[in-house]
């Protein structure tokens, strides 16, 4: 979802598919600053996997934070409100618990830069999908992906967002 999203191929796919040719280039992930929230057994997977395309600044946020992944990485632990502010992309791995349900709303959405992207692979219900929706709807956040929803089958208003991957 990074590589897609950072390089805007699902938008491309789309163009493609109405008739239409527009090269976008996007960014790479060793540019961007990356913002896991979430850094137990899959946060660490992704970090692994992020490594092999370059060296991002990485920013990170767990409830139990384990500073030995320093050995291996080049982490910044970071309050959860600072990666909103300061990541590109933000990618979520957490549990569905009660204080992480719609733990990211309109508020945080909005604290995100108006060009950032939000990842949610690990629970339906973190992301407050309603309002995601609608902030992408007024045009903030370049992007997003969301492959698990507070209902599922999904058939919500994010179907009307091409910037977002569902």
């Amino acid at each position: 979802f990074m590589l897609s999203l950072l390089r805007s191929t699902h938008i491309s796919n789309l163009q493609m598919h109405q008739g239409h040719w527009n090269r976008i280039y996007g960014r790479r992930i060793a540019e961007v600053t990356v913002g896991l929230i979430g850094v137990g057994r899959i946060g660490l997977r992704v970090l692994r996997r992020i490594r092999s395309f370059g060296t991002p600044k990485l920013l990170v946020n767990d409830i139990l934070p384990d500073y030995e992944f320093n050995r291996e990485f080049k982490l910044d632990w970071r309050a959860k409100d600072e990666i909103y502010k300061e990541a590109d992309i933000i990618s979520l791995h957490l549990p569905l618990t009660g204080s992480t349900h719609n733990m990211i709303q309109r508020d945080q959405l909005l604290s995100m830069k108006k060009d950032a992207m939000i990842i949610n692979t690990s629970r339906g219900g973190i992301i407050n999908e309603d309002d995601l929706y609608e902030v992408m709807k007024e045009g903030h956040l370049a992007g997003a992906a969301i492959d698990v929803y507070g209902q599922e089958p999904y058939n919500g208003k994010l179907t009307e967002i091409d910037r977002c991957i569902l």
